[in-house]
């Protein structure tokens, strides 16, 4: 039967890529349910109109049978600052009954369980999308040390991106900034195996947003499993 263990829901910015992590991540017998917000460019008018679908497309999830929903992506997350976030998730959870999360603020959650006070952000995005995530882990309390992107303005070019880029740039990063106590990487795609990868390399906690959902959520519901340093601390 389909989630007998658990259904969560997934609200993904623009398409749903097949296979992904989840299938590696997700407990056994966990299910996922998933829609879409239709954000086709790295602009602020693409991203206002996917706030304004939010409510409509967790009602979605959860009359699916979501026990908790996580909002994937970073720039709809961030767009108006950590505060507006944290309320918008406050209204969306009670809205529909269940709990409600964004990868950006379950990473928030995520690098304070592991102690990161200094941080370091390698993302997939243009300056314009880094300026507004920057703002918002200052805002969140850290020390953000350095954010840099891989420039990309779209999510389909963002698919794009192999995960040795951001290895790459989370490597330069913390030449440049060996003080870091942690990573957070900000992009699309399966990126688990390179978070793991720079985790053993660097000898720091590195959190993203899929991974730190994922953590989020299963605490939500009462479930224990995972990868990484992050997900094995459940």
């Amino acid at each position: 039967m389909f989630g007998e263990q658990g259904i969560l829901g997934c609200i993904s910015p623009s398409t749903i890529q097949i296979p992904s992590e989840l299938d590696e991540l997700l407990p056994p017998g966990m299910g996922v349910v998933a829609t879409v917000l239709d954000v086709r460019a790295h602009t602020d008018e693409q991203f206002r109109a996917a706030r304004q679908k939010l409510a409509g497309a967790v009602d979605a999830v959860v009359g699916e049978g979501a026990q908790a929903v996580w909002i994937d992506g970073v720039p709809v997350a961030v767009w108006d600052g950590y505060q507006a976030e944290q309320d918008m998730l406050g209204e969306l959870s009670s809205h529909c009954g269940v709990p409600v999360t964004t990868g950006v603020s379950s990473a928030v959650e995520g690098l304070r369980h592991l102690g990161v006070q200094r941080l370091i952000a390698a993302t997939a995005y243009i300056p314009e999308v880094n300026e507004r995530v920057g703002r918002y882990f200052g805002q969140a309390g850290f020390e953000l040390l350095a954010i840099e992107g891989l420039a990309v303005r779209s999510p389909a070019e963002n698919a794009r991106l192999s995960g040795d880029a951001y290895a790459d740039l989370a490597r330069k990063l913390f030449a440049a900034h060996p003080q870091a106590d942690g990573f957070f990487l900000g992009g699309r795609g399966n990126l688990m195996p390179t978070a793991a990868a720079v985790e053993r390399e660097l000898g720091k906690p590195v959190v993203m947003g899929r991974q730190a959902s994922l953590w989020w959520v299963l605490r939500a519901i009462g479930r224990d499993f995972g990868r990484g340093r992050l997900l094995a601390s459940l």
